[in-house]
């Protein structure tokens, strides 16, 4: 991509940290920082504008506290009583004995 194409943010500073974008087609844009200029992202024009906004809104300001925390698990209710005498032991057939003779 020729150099001119390239227009530099209006946010960044004269130095090092600054932030480039080219559209040279109506489909797609191009980012690239100035530290790394072989790294080239390409975005939608939709796709940049939800990431926009997201920024904007603050979206990604604190990634690791941005979610609602975890509920823990909720407990299974026991089928049985809770007595350990009304409980069946593990052994005892719900069939009857057929019967003999």
């Amino acid at each position: 991509m020729p150099a001119r194409a390239w227009r530099k943010s209006s946010y960044s500073a004269q130095g090092s940290n600054c932030v480039y974008v080219a559209a040279p087609t109506s489909e797609d844009i191009k980012i690239r920082d100035s530290d790394e200029p072989d790294v080239i992202l390409t975005a939608a024009p939709a796709t940049l504008d939800v990431f926009i906004r997201a920024a904007k809104a603050g979206r990604f300001d604190h990634p690791t506290t941005a979610r609602p925390p975890r509920r823990p698990p909720r407990r299974r209710r026991s089928v049985w009583p809770t007595t350990p005498q009304s409980r069946p032991s593990p052994r005892s057939s719900s069939t009857s004995p057929a019967p003999t003779g």
